[in-house]
Parts: C-alpha cells; structure tokens; sequence
C-alpha cells in the first residue's frame, strides 16, 4: 500500500525526485502516510531509480520494521542538511518534488535553495483526503475508544471537580483503553466558558447548573477521532434545551442533505441557514467541519468559503454550534465519511445532552 502512495505520488509531481522531511515535525503526518513509519526523525527521498529513508540510530531498527524501504543511516560526522543535500546531489535528481508548506525558510534554504524544486503540497493534499478501507476502519477504532472513555467519564464529573480534572480523567481513560494519546488539548468549557469554541480545559472548578462542552477525541494507529457532547450539571434551563435543540436539528440539515461532489460551502450552508432562521446566524461564527484522519484538522474544509468537493473516501467532521457570550455555548461534533451517495455517521453516541444528577 505505502509503495503503491509512493509510486503515484512521484508520477503525479513530474519530479524527478520526492523529498519529504520530518524535521521538528514537519511533514511527518505526510512520511507516516507514505512510508508506515512513526519516528519523529526521517527523510523520505523516493526516486526513479530507487525510494530511501533515511534517519537516526535512534529509529533504524523501527524503521526496518515499519517500512520495506532501503535505510540510510545518517550519522552525527556532517550536519544533517549538507548530508541531505549531498545525497540528493549524488542521485542526479534535477527536478525535486517538495512539501513546501511544511519546510521552515531556514530548512528550505539549507537544502535546496541550488535545485530546481516543484511544490507538491496540493497533490499530497489531495491524495490524503481520500481515506483507504484501513484508513477509515482506524478512525473508526479511535472513535470508539474515545466514546468508550467519554461514557466512563460521566461517572467522574459533579460538581467541585475542575474542568482540567476532568479533561486529564477522560484523556487517561482513552490511553487505559489503547489510544496512543488525545487527538488535541482536550475541551472541557463550563458555565459561561462553554461560550468559547476552544475553551481548552482550565482551572475552573464545575458548577451546578453549569452547562459544558466536551470537545475530544484520541489517537489510534496514528489515525485520530474529534467528537463533542454537551454535558449538563444539574438539569439544563428551557434557554440551554432550546439552543441544543437548534444546533442538532441544524446539524441533522447538514447530515441528511450532504451528497457526493457537494462542495463544502454547500454542505456549510445547510446548517448556517438552519440556525440563521432560528435567529442565531451572528453566534456561529465558525466552519462547519474539516477533515480528519492523520491530523485533526485537514483536508477538506467544510466551510461558508470552501470549494472543496467533498468526495466518496471523504472523512470529516459536521460540528455547527451557538454561543452566547457570558452565558453558555452548545456544539455537536460528529465523524462522518462520504459514501457514493450521502454521508454515513461513524460516531454513535447519544446527541441529546448528557446530565449529571448533582
């Protein structure tokens, strides 16, 4: 599978050679997915004559394991870029296909300022946005990891615990239950915090009559999950009930009505005009979704300004949301994937919102 990326992906640039880097983590979602292997220092250089990667003492076993590639054991005798770019120079590869997005100037320019490059980064783009079988069978694992946790979770948070608590008992669950960590900073947002869309889990302590967003997921795989649920502590006011009624009929506009080769904004627009007829259209201010799968926000977009076709393979998130500042904020994130027709939901826990008897 990796082999069959590599060769497409090299065809694809015209280059005569594909250079990925993960150096302070640049391209490594891109050489995890071209390559199996998950150390955090490798080159990837794939060529018409041959495909190497290289990396450290620290990996060379792994990567022997990870990959049916040759290795190159770089050592500490010249520094890695004039290594690199030495290697590259002996291959006699003209036309260098790279991640541009990913290289800091600094890398950039220490590599390949004396070679004819070509960005590959929309190509890379693309070819991820489409999840394999396995692809989506790991997300799938992730997700079900994660809403395992979330459930255990419930019986931990009340009232007097703080949100951060919290955030640290459900991320602990997800790694008791096989993830390899949270997907990001875990949100726990309560009371008039749950206003914030990225109200990352702080020192709060939880209130009774508090509502909450739990914005989570995990990593398994390297593939990861990205799902949020209201909480309420004590039981929600007729305002908070309404509000969530609103964003999940919305969410449900966006669910049932997204097609195949939809553009994001289409999608986008089935859930903004929902909420905009509710008189709510100034407190969702942000896109409906992205895409998941290596990283937690990537292609394609789901948004009011994305052109993205969203396409059968598609995996990605439908999360619209109201939030009223100084009062409380109610989101509801779902995984789905593109099917050949519609949308098919791969999180299962319950919408409504979950309430703690405190």
């Amino acid at each position: 599978m990796h082999k069959d990326r590599r060769e497409k992906l090299l065809k694809e640039s015209g280059a005569d050679c594909v250079v990925l880097i993960n150096i302070e983590g640049s391209s490594r979602p891109s050489l995890i997915y071209y390559t199996g292997f998950t150390g955090t220092f490798a080159t990837l250089v794939v060529s018409k004559i041959g495909e190497w990667l290289i990396t450290d003492s620290r990996y060379t076993e792994q990567a022997a394991k990870q990959t049916n590639m040759s290795i190159i054991k770089y050592g500490a005798s010249k520094n890695f870029y004039e290594f690199l770019r030495d290697f590259i120079d002996e291959k006699r590869c003209k036309l260098i296909g790279v991640e541009k997005e990913r290289l800091s100037v600094k890398v950039f320019e220490s590599i390949f300022k004396d070679f004819e490059v070509v960005e590959i980064d929309q190509i890379i783009r693309n070819q991820r946005m489409i999840k394999s079988k396995q692809e989506i069978e790991k997300i799938e694992k992730a997700i079900d990891i994660a809403q395992k946790s979330f459930l255990e979770m419930l019986n931990f948070i009340k009232a007097g615990r703080t949100e951060r608590e919290v955030a640290a008992y459900l991320e602990y669950k997800m790694k008791s239950l096989g993830a390899e960590g949270p997907s990001f900073d875990t949100i726990i947002a309560s009371g008039c915090r749950s206003a914030m869309p990225h109200g990352v889990a702080s020192d709060k302590v939880i209130e009774k009559g508090d509502l909450i967003v739990v914005d989570f997921g995990c990593v398994y795989d390297g593939y990861v999950s990205d799902i949020t649920r209201i909480v309420s502590v004590g039981e929600p006011t007729d305002e908070m009930r309404k509000v969530h009624s609103i964003v999940l009929n919305a969410q449900r506009e966006a669910i049932e009505n997204a097609k195949n080769e939809m553009r994001g904004d289409e999608i986008d627009n089935f859930a903004r005009r929902y909420i905009e007829k509710a008189g709510y259209g100034d407190k969702f201010g942000h896109g409906l979704g992205h895409g998941i799968g290596l990283e937690v926000h990537e292609a394609p977009r789901v948004s009011k300004l994305s052109k993205d076709i969203i396409k059968k393979g598609m995996v990605f998130t439908i999360e619209p949301g109201i939030y009223l500042e100084g009062k409380f904020g109610v989101r509801i994130e779902d995984d789905v994937v593109m099917e050949k027709d519609r949308v098919r939901v791969l999180t299962s826990l319950d919408r409504d919102i979950f309430v703690i008897k405190s």
